[in-house]
């Protein structure tokens, strides 16, 4: 059996598409677990916690499903900036943990990237609520 060279551009070409996707998902990986650790070590110098501690309470609120349309739901399905510049340390920590794990998933199972709702609509909810209940609490 022969392949013409036509062929051969086709399964360079292929493979180059599949072998990008994989190095964008591990570099956001990677960026969103440095952010998150960072952040983490920020917390713990800033309010006197051992970082072990910090660690492990961002892993266990950013694993956590109970609140529908809290950090949770936000996906990499928007190239938006992530988070505004006034977004608390800890919402940012617990954000970067669940995009690093989002990415590290996407690696895997490609779909997860896109079966939740835009990160723009989240943050809208977010915002919202958070200066609800800061105009209830003065």
């Amino acid at each position: 059996m022969r392949y013409g060279l036509r062929t051969l551009l086709i399964v360079i070409s292929l493979a180059s598409v599949l072998f990008g996707w994989a190095a964008y998902l591990r570099q956001k990986e990677r960026y969103h677990s440095q952010e998150a650790a960072n952040l983490i070590r920020l917390i713990a110098e800033g309010f006197h916690i051992p970082s072990k501690g910090v660690r492990e309470t961002v892993e266990r609120m950013a694993l956590d499903k109970g609140r529908p349309n809290r950090l949770n739901n936000k996906t990499a399905a928007s190239f938006q900036k992530p988070l505004p510049v006034n977004t608390d340390v800890w919402a940012s920590a617990i954000y970067h943990q669940r995009m690093s794990t989002i990415y590290g998933k996407a690696l895997s199972q490609p779909w997860v990237l896109f079966s939740k709702p835009p990160l723009n609509q989240i943050q809208q909810n977010e915002t919202e609520t958070t200066e609800k209940s800061a105009r209830s609490s003065t």
